[in-house]
């Protein structure tokens, strides 16, 4: 992954200059110090605009931890890096702040000659910063201007903080003193802190043919807090390293992520990286435009952003299908046709099976997820369904790996048809044919879990059973095993639908799927027949000619073998309630 973000990345020209111009300040009171006096002092959120902002930005950004953890203040009450600039948190000043983290007027000296103590040190006292230095072919540090700076501060505090009570910055954020210098200058200093401390830990660097080799700090769990995370199973500790000059580049494309928004203003989630010749870097958001390259997942923590997933796309997708969904049940108001992209698949697939909450759950993790459960629509069952299916659903909708929908499909379909069936009271109907419809086409489209056309042998076999129950004279038979589990379902339909009950619901068609074969599905038949048999009418022929087909066909069959047979002929138009001119 990171070898191939940082080829994209380093072939952009000029990327670093691009990082600092995406570079954004962040929100908090900015003093610029020149000659010895405050010639800057401004307060900046999101909607100033300040004639220092380039210049303030810059040394902002030079100015700036890699993480907490990292921190220059081994007190971590100054949190900036640079001999030139000293950013803390406007709560803690003394005199200004609240709370129990206010410091002391002497707390507040005593920091900045830590600061500058440590700054002046030039990385002596770790042996290892040290020798990464010597290789950065750096001028000495100015010993002389850090003391200056240092004792600009401690003789003007009080002018500091006064100036902080009278134009106070934000709630939670910082005062940030910078000393005006050559933005070069800033950038050395930032390398002189930056290089010791790019890796994630010196204890894991080598050095290979002569280069420096380390562990990436970024999209990296592992430190001193977590040593389960090595690999000591191995003569490797760490799982892979990279040398000095490929670790800035990863930390320009982090920091780049961490800045980048799309045109809505947003940070991204889930992106395409085209791969291939280009001036400048930038996502697509569109699977159905994307031709080949990188899909990245990013995710936010509290110390930053990092890659939750990351995968290389083929040139050619594995399919942007034409996809049709036909109404085999015949449901009334079908207002699904044909589909030309993935993503009105993805859609309605979205909308049928999980009521709208796939997509917008596809990368969350379960314990941030928000559980809205509704009756007749969404079910703890069908969160977990959901949460079992996603990243098959993901891969093929947003990858387009088709194998990842073949292995699920059937059995994903099903189980969200039966559930739907389940629970629905009220529309259940629609929802449960829709569901059952959707079904019919992915199976038809991949090809897997059995006979790919069976929606189209369901309108036929309909229309089979639609001749046979209006026979004159001659007793129809069933022809085969299909047709008598459609027939199966019509029927139970049927007489489920004369019940009196004030509320019936679907879920009585449950028992029924329980009937382990043929025998035991004639037998509850009968039973349901004898209950609710004396509503249908002595000269009911079309009735007459149904059920004698279903009593007497004999099959050695198991149900859920022809399962979907069943369901189809429960949840189509029931054949019973046409009008004769309308089935004419």
């Amino acid at each position: 992954m990171f070898v191939d973000l940082i080829r994209l990345f380093s072939e952009i020209p000029d990327f670093r200059q691009v990082v600092l111009d995406n570079y954004r300040l962040g929100n908090g009171m900015y003093i610029v110090v020149e000659d010895g006096r405050i010639e800057t002092l401004t307060n900046i959120d999101k909607d100033t605009d300040c004639s220092e902002y380039d210049w303030l930005k810059s040394a902002d950004y030079y100015s700036q931890l890699i993480d907490m953890n990292k921190a220059v203040d081994s007190n971590k009450k100054i949190h900036s890096c640079s001999p030139f600039a000293v950013f803390i948190k406007a709560d803690t000043l003394p005199e200004y702040g609240t709370g129990d983290k206010v410091l002391s007027m002497e707390e507040f000296e005593q920091a900045i000659i830590r600061y500058y103590g440590i700054l002046t040190s030039n990385g002596k006292a770790d042996s290892k910063a040290a020798e990464i230095l010597k290789t950065a072919d750096l001028p000495e540090a100015d010993a002389g201007l850090f003391e200056s700076c240092k004792n600009w501060l401690l003789n003007n505090l009080n002018e500091i903080i006064q100036a902080v009570k009278e134009k106070p910055p934000v709630k939670g954020s910082y005062l940030k003193i910078f000393f005006k210098q050559a933005l070069e200058k800033y950038e050395i200093e930032y390398r002189r802190y930056l290089l010791p401390k790019i890796f994630n830990k010196n204890d894991y660097n080598i050095v290979e043919n002569g280069k420096l080799l380390g562990l990436s700090n970024y999209n990296m769990g592992l430190n001193a807090k977590k040593p389960y995370l090595e690999l000591m199973g191995t003569r490797f500790k760490v799982p892979f390293r990279i040398g000095l000059d490929d670790s800035m580049t990863l930390k320009c494309f982090f920091e780049w992520i961490q800045d980048y928004k799309t045109s809505e203003g947003k940070h991204p989630n889930s992106v395409y990286l085209p791969s291939g010749e280009r001036e400048a870097l930038d996502f697509s958001k569109d699977f159905n435009k994307f031709v080949s390259g990188y899909f990245l997942n990013f995710k936010q923590k509290k110390d930053g952003i990092y890659i939750a997933d990351f995968e290389c796309l083929p040139s050619d997708p594995d399919e942007k299908p034409f996809f049709r969904i036909e109404n085999c049940l015949g449901a009334d108001n079908w207002r699904y046709t044909n589909l030309y992209e993935v993503w009105q698949l993805e859609k309605i697939t979205d909308d049928v099976f999980f009521s709208k909450r796939l997509i917008k759950n596809y990368t969350v993790d379960t314990g941030d997820m928000q559980s809205d459960y509704k009756a007749g629509e969404y079910t703890k069952n069908l969160e977990n369904l959901m949460l079992r299916y996603r990243k098959a659903l993901h891969n093929y909708f947003r990858k387009g790996d088709r194998k990842a929908l073949e292995y699920c499909a059937d059995a994903m379909s099903k189980s969200m048809v039966l559930e739907i069936l389940r629970f629905d009271e009220e529309n259940g109907y629609w929802k449960a044919a829709a569901a059952f419809n959707l079904r019919m086409a992915l199976l038809k489209q991949i090809k897997t879990g059995g006979d790919g056309g069976m929606g189209d042998f369901i309108i036929e076999l309909s229309e089979i059973v639609r001749k046979k129950r209006d026979f004159q004279g001659v007793q129809p038979q069933c022809d085969n095993d299909k047709e008598f589990f459609f027939l199966c379902g019509q029927l139970v339909r049927y007489l489920f639908s004369l019940s009196e009950a004030s509320n019936p619901k679907h879920s009585f068609a449950e028992s029924f799927l329980k009937a382990k074969d043929s025998a035991v599905l004639k037998r509850k038949l009968r039973e349901l027949y004898i209950t609710y048999g004396h509503k249908i009418l002595l000269k009911s022929s079309r009735f007459d000619n149904l059920m004698s087909m279903a009593v007497g066909y004999e099959a050695d069959t198991l149900l859920r073998d022809y399962e979907d047979y069943f369901l189809a002929g429960f949840l189509s138009k029931n054949l019973l309630y046409e009008k004769k001119q309308e089935a004419e």
